[in-house]
Protein backbone atom coordinates (compact mmCIF):
# COMPACT_ATOMS: atom_id res chain seq x y z
CA UNK A 1 0.00 0.00 0.00
CA UNK A 2 1.29 3.46 -0.87
CA UNK A 3 0.16 6.38 1.23
CA UNK A 4 1.03 9.92 0.21
CA UNK A 5 0.36 12.60 2.76
CA UNK A 6 1.26 15.99 4.03
CA UNK A 7 1.70 16.70 7.69
CA UNK A 8 2.54 19.74 9.74
CA UNK A 9 5.90 19.63 11.49
CA UNK A 10 5.67 17.60 14.67
CA UNK A 11 2.48 15.75 13.74
CA UNK A 12 2.25 12.03 14.48
CA UNK A 13 1.03 9.44 11.97
CA UNK A 14 -0.15 6.01 13.25
CA UNK A 15 1.58 3.11 11.47
CA UNK A 16 -1.74 1.33 10.97
CA UNK A 17 -2.55 3.99 8.36
CA UNK A 18 0.49 2.75 6.45
CA UNK A 19 -0.65 -0.87 6.65
CA UNK A 20 1.85 -1.80 9.38
CA UNK A 21 -0.68 -3.32 11.77
CA UNK A 22 1.87 -5.38 13.79
CA UNK A 23 3.27 -2.17 15.25
CA UNK A 24 -0.07 -0.70 16.27
CA UNK A 25 1.30 1.19 19.28
CA UNK A 26 4.25 2.63 17.39
CA UNK A 27 4.19 5.91 15.54
CA UNK A 28 6.30 7.64 12.94
CA UNK A 29 7.25 11.23 13.47
CA UNK A 30 6.90 13.00 10.14
CA UNK A 31 8.33 16.40 9.40
CA UNK A 32 7.46 17.64 5.94
CA UNK A 33 7.58 21.31 5.09
CA UNK A 34 5.08 22.16 2.38
CA UNK A 35 2.83 25.14 1.95
CA UNK A 36 -0.73 23.93 2.62
CA UNK A 37 -2.05 26.30 -0.03
CA UNK A 38 0.21 24.64 -2.58
CA UNK A 39 -1.06 21.19 -1.58
CA UNK A 40 -4.70 22.29 -1.75
CA UNK A 41 -4.14 23.64 -5.26
CA UNK A 42 -2.88 20.32 -6.66
CA UNK A 43 -5.30 19.17 -9.38
CA UNK A 44 -7.26 15.99 -8.78
CA UNK A 45 -7.90 14.20 -12.06
CA UNK A 46 -9.55 11.15 -13.52
CA UNK A 47 -6.76 8.93 -14.79
CA UNK A 48 -9.04 6.29 -16.28
CA UNK A 49 -12.69 5.38 -16.80
CA UNK A 50 -13.14 1.62 -16.46
CA UNK A 51 -15.60 -1.21 -15.76
CA UNK A 52 -18.19 0.34 -18.04
CA UNK A 53 -21.32 -1.84 -17.96
CA UNK A 54 -24.83 -1.32 -19.30
CA UNK A 55 -27.21 -2.19 -16.45
CA UNK A 56 -30.22 -1.70 -18.74
CA UNK A 57 -29.99 -1.50 -22.50
CA UNK A 58 -28.72 0.10 -24.54
CA UNK A 59 -32.01 0.34 -26.40
CA UNK A 60 -31.24 1.86 -29.78
CA UNK A 61 -33.38 3.31 -32.55
CA UNK A 62 -33.21 1.55 -35.91
CA UNK A 63 -30.23 2.82 -37.88
CA UNK A 64 -27.88 3.04 -34.89
CA UNK A 65 -25.24 0.85 -33.25
CA UNK A 66 -23.40 1.33 -29.96
CA UNK A 67 -19.72 0.85 -29.13
CA UNK A 68 -18.88 0.77 -25.42
CA UNK A 69 -15.32 1.47 -24.27
CA UNK A 70 -14.55 -0.78 -21.30
CA UNK A 71 -11.50 1.26 -20.32
CA UNK A 72 -10.44 4.70 -21.53
CA UNK A 73 -7.93 7.32 -20.44
CA UNK A 74 -8.84 10.99 -20.73
CA UNK A 75 -7.74 13.13 -23.65
CA UNK A 76 -5.62 16.26 -23.24
CA UNK A 77 -8.85 18.19 -22.61
CA UNK A 78 -9.70 15.89 -19.69
CA UNK A 79 -12.60 14.07 -21.32
CA UNK A 80 -12.67 10.28 -21.32
CA UNK A 81 -14.94 8.61 -23.86
CA UNK A 82 -17.37 6.06 -22.41
CA UNK A 83 -19.48 4.99 -25.39
CA UNK A 84 -20.37 6.06 -28.92
CA UNK A 85 -23.72 5.70 -30.67
CA UNK A 86 -22.95 5.43 -34.37
CA UNK A 87 -25.31 6.16 -37.25
CA UNK A 88 -25.52 3.30 -39.74
CA UNK A 89 -26.96 5.56 -42.45
CA UNK A 90 -25.75 8.89 -43.79
CA UNK A 91 -27.53 12.01 -42.65
CA UNK A 92 -28.08 10.81 -39.06
CA UNK A 93 -26.10 12.30 -36.15
CA UNK A 94 -23.77 10.23 -34.01
CA UNK A 95 -23.31 10.68 -30.25
CA UNK A 96 -20.26 10.41 -28.01
CA UNK A 97 -20.63 9.96 -24.26
CA UNK A 98 -17.71 11.26 -22.21
CA UNK A 99 -16.79 11.75 -18.59
CA UNK A 100 -16.60 15.48 -17.87
CA UNK A 101 -14.27 15.88 -14.88
CA UNK A 102 -15.06 19.57 -14.45
CA UNK A 103 -18.80 18.90 -14.10
CA UNK A 104 -18.29 15.50 -12.40
CA UNK A 105 -20.85 14.13 -14.86
CA UNK A 106 -21.40 11.87 -17.83
CA UNK A 107 -22.21 14.13 -20.79
CA UNK A 108 -23.23 13.19 -24.31
CA UNK A 109 -22.23 15.23 -27.35
CA UNK A 110 -23.99 15.23 -30.70
CA UNK A 111 -21.69 15.01 -33.73
CA UNK A 112 -21.92 15.49 -37.52
CA UNK A 113 -24.64 18.17 -37.28
CA UNK A 114 -24.91 21.92 -37.71
CA UNK A 115 -23.95 24.38 -34.98
CA UNK A 116 -27.65 25.20 -34.52
CA UNK A 117 -28.48 21.51 -33.93
CA UNK A 118 -25.58 21.23 -31.48
CA UNK A 119 -26.94 24.20 -29.47
CA UNK A 120 -30.45 22.74 -29.54
CA UNK A 121 -29.14 19.40 -28.23
CA UNK A 122 -27.13 21.02 -25.41
CA UNK A 123 -30.06 23.28 -24.45
CA UNK A 124 -32.74 20.56 -24.88
CA UNK A 125 -34.77 22.54 -27.42
CA UNK A 126 -36.62 21.81 -30.66
CA UNK A 127 -37.06 18.10 -29.88
CA UNK A 128 -33.41 17.45 -28.94
CA UNK A 129 -32.45 16.14 -25.49
CA UNK A 130 -29.94 13.95 -23.70
CA UNK A 131 -26.77 16.03 -23.41
CA UNK A 132 -26.82 15.63 -19.62
CA UNK A 133 -27.36 12.15 -18.23
CA UNK A 134 -29.11 11.67 -14.89
CA UNK A 135 -27.19 10.19 -11.98
CA UNK A 136 -29.18 7.49 -10.18
CA UNK A 137 -29.43 8.06 -6.42
CA UNK A 138 -29.18 4.37 -5.44
CA UNK A 139 -26.12 3.58 -7.57
CA UNK A 140 -23.01 5.72 -6.96
CA UNK A 141 -21.75 5.67 -10.56
CA UNK A 142 -24.85 4.74 -12.56
CA UNK A 143 -26.37 7.13 -15.09
CA UNK A 144 -29.64 7.09 -16.97
CA UNK A 145 -29.20 7.79 -20.68
CA UNK A 146 -32.07 9.17 -22.77
CA UNK A 147 -30.94 10.66 -26.09
CA UNK A 148 -33.58 12.07 -28.44
CA UNK A 149 -33.66 13.90 -31.74
CA UNK A 150 -36.81 15.47 -33.23
CA UNK A 151 -39.41 12.76 -33.71
CA UNK A 152 -37.59 9.79 -32.18
CA UNK A 153 -35.44 8.42 -29.38
CA UNK A 154 -31.91 7.39 -30.29
CA UNK A 155 -30.56 5.63 -27.18
CA UNK A 156 -32.00 4.70 -23.77
CA UNK A 157 -30.49 2.78 -20.93
CA UNK A 158 -28.61 2.82 -17.65
CA UNK A 159 -24.83 2.65 -17.66
CA UNK A 160 -22.43 2.14 -14.75
CA UNK A 161 -18.74 3.05 -14.64
CA UNK A 162 -15.82 3.37 -12.29
CA UNK A 163 -13.32 6.22 -12.13
CA UNK A 164 -9.65 5.91 -11.23
CA UNK A 165 -8.63 9.25 -9.76
CA UNK A 166 -5.19 10.61 -9.00
CA UNK A 167 -3.29 13.77 -8.33
CA UNK A 168 -0.66 15.45 -10.42
CA UNK A 169 2.26 16.42 -8.25
CA UNK A 170 4.92 18.72 -9.59
CA UNK A 171 7.91 20.27 -7.97
CA UNK A 172 9.92 18.78 -5.16
CA UNK A 173 9.24 17.75 -1.59
CA UNK A 174 12.16 18.04 0.78
CA UNK A 175 11.44 16.31 4.09
CA UNK A 176 13.59 17.32 7.00
CA UNK A 177 13.96 16.11 10.53
CA UNK A 178 14.13 12.54 11.69
CA UNK A 179 12.16 9.34 11.58
CA UNK A 180 11.57 7.86 15.01
CA UNK A 181 9.88 4.55 15.76
CA UNK A 182 8.56 3.90 19.22
CA UNK A 183 8.37 0.16 19.76
CA UNK A 184 5.33 -1.12 21.63
CA UNK A 185 6.10 -1.88 25.24
CA UNK A 186 5.55 -5.36 26.64
CA UNK A 187 2.79 -5.53 29.29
Amino acid sequence: MLVVGCARPGSRLPLRLLGLSKLTNAEIRVEVYMDSGLFAALPRKVLKVCNVVWLKGPHLAPGYSCETFLEMSPSKTGHARVFEVKALATGLPRFVARWDETADALDIDIMDVTESETRSFKNQKSGYSGHHSSRLPDEPRAFEINVQIPGTFVCRGVISLNLVRGMSVGGELCPSGSLALNEPSDP
